[in-house]
């Protein structure tokens, strides 16, 4: 896998916190989604990471500014296609773990 890809975090994006996956590292996360939690979110996330997280009705605008802020990368892509795509591949979307995967596979699958 090249090196560009273990530098992905995907995010799933709720009112009240972040979960996030960082598939290079095969490790996740879940954090307020306040400034606090985005601190936390920064230190963990590889340096120089892409971060695609969903857009989820304006609740990732503090981490998309925050994140963009301290020198991260970030996508927002499109939530019906975050729903979508684990419905596509045969697993079940509402689980928080596939749904924290996605945004990373949506990076990859060129949706």
């Amino acid at each position: 896998m090249g090196q560009g890809r273990d530098r992905v975090v995907g995010v799933d994006v709720s009112k009240g916190r972040l979960d996030g996956y960082d598939r290079g590292a095969a490790r996740r996360l879940t954090v307020g989604n306040d400034a606090t939690g985005i601190a936390r979110l920064v230190a963990w996330a590889s340096p120089g990471a892409l971060v695609v997280m969903e857009a989820s009705g304006g609740d990732e605008r503090l981490a998309h500014r925050d994140l963009s802020a301290r020198g991260l990368r970030v996508a927002i892509v499109n939530a019906k296609r975050v729903r979508d795509f684990p419905k596509a591949s045969g697993r079940p979307a509402k689980a928080d773990r596939v749904r924290t995967a996605t945004p990373y596979s949506l990076r990859y699958n060129g949706c």
